[in-house]
């Protein structure tokens, strides 16, 4: 049987795309799995609607010019500040994906008054998360887009001790420390991490079991860090850090979300296509442009290996 033996004509065809726009925007309020590689709260995003680019650049920035200079009333010169760095020019991406309603599908709404099925919806916006998180952290490889957690402008380093039962507090706390002491030295006391990610089994452990003391109720090792370093505001875990190392190993990520050190750039974010009628069916095609990471401050972000 036919689209056309269904009698799928303009005014039914209009109303069962209404259906399926409100089924859609119905969907995207569901509460999906957590990503946090898409989720601007922890990596900061810039979407733009420039859907006609095809590359866009930036620049690492390294600011030089020296101090303020004293004035002195017998001159008007000026030293001027400048900004130096390499500049990057990166392609953006289109990333697509689609669902596809079958005639009989169609048939059962339209005859039977059967609801529009939701799965096929919610596996479209939850491979967009899936996607977008996967792009944010590891990048893509043949595209030469660097992730988050393999950029090769960013600090590295190697961690004093294990967060694990094999170190002391005391080891425990230094390595902690490490990241941002290390970054405060390598940008010349300009940066320092705001925000610190780690593998979930390392934060359980220095939330769960760690305590400074005997009893049930004294202070986790966590919390007396984030009390008394000088400038990790945020702990909290991200499962892709299990196993991101070049071996294998843990990794921590400390950086500041700050969207002039470093952002996600999406050029068009993603939009649902006109429905296409088939012989079989009608689809709905949907994609989004990637531009990759804009990371406009390299020292402001540390990966700390061996956790």
């Amino acid at each position: 049987m036919s689209l056309t033996q269904l009698r799928l004509d303009d005014q039914a065809y209009g109303a069962f795309v209404r259906d399926l726009e409100y089924r859609e925007q119905e969907v995207r309020k569901i509460m999906y799995p957590e990503k946090k590689g898409a989720n601007p709260k922890y990596f900061p995003t810039e979407t733009l609607s420039v859907p006609w680019a095809e590359t866009s650049s930036f620049t690492l920035s390294d600011v030089v010019g020296g101090e303020f200079e004293l004035a002195d009333d017998r001159t008007t010169n000026l030293s001027m500040v400048e900004v130096t760095g390499e500049k990057v020019t990166q392609g953006i991406y289109q990333f697509r994906k689609g669902y596809e309603i079958h005639e009989k599908e169609i048939a059962r709404h339209l005859h039977l008054g059967i609801p529009i099925e939701d799965r096929k919806i919610e596996a479209v916006q939850q491979l967009y998360i899936n996607t977008l998180n996967r792009l944010v952290l590891f990048g893509h490889a043949p595209k030469q887009l660097p992730g988050f957690l393999n950029h090769p402008a960013f600090l590295r380093m190697a961690a004093p001790y294990p967060l694990d039962e094999t170190s002391n507090e005391s080891q425990l706390l230094a390595t902690l420390s490490a990241g941002g002491q290390a970054m405060w030295d390598a940008s010349k006391q300009i940066h320092t991490p705001s925000t610190l990610l780690l593998p979930p089994a390392k934060f359980r452990y220095l939330t769960e079991q760690v305590r400074l003391g005997t009893s049930a109720n004294d202070t986790t090792l966590l919390q007396f860090f984030l009390k008394n370093n000088m400038s990790i505001k945020d702990i909290d875990y991200l499962a892709e850090l299990e196993g991101a190392g070049p071996s294998g190993e843990d990794v921590a990520l400390y950086y500041t979300r700050n969207p002039s050190h470093c952002v996600v750039r999406i050029t068009d974010a993603l939009r649902y296509r006109d429905y296409i009628k088939k012989p079989f069916g009608i689809q709905r095609p949907c994609a989004f442009d990637y531009n990759g990471i804009f990371a406009y401050q390299p020292y402001s972000v540390l990966l700390m290996y061996g956790v």
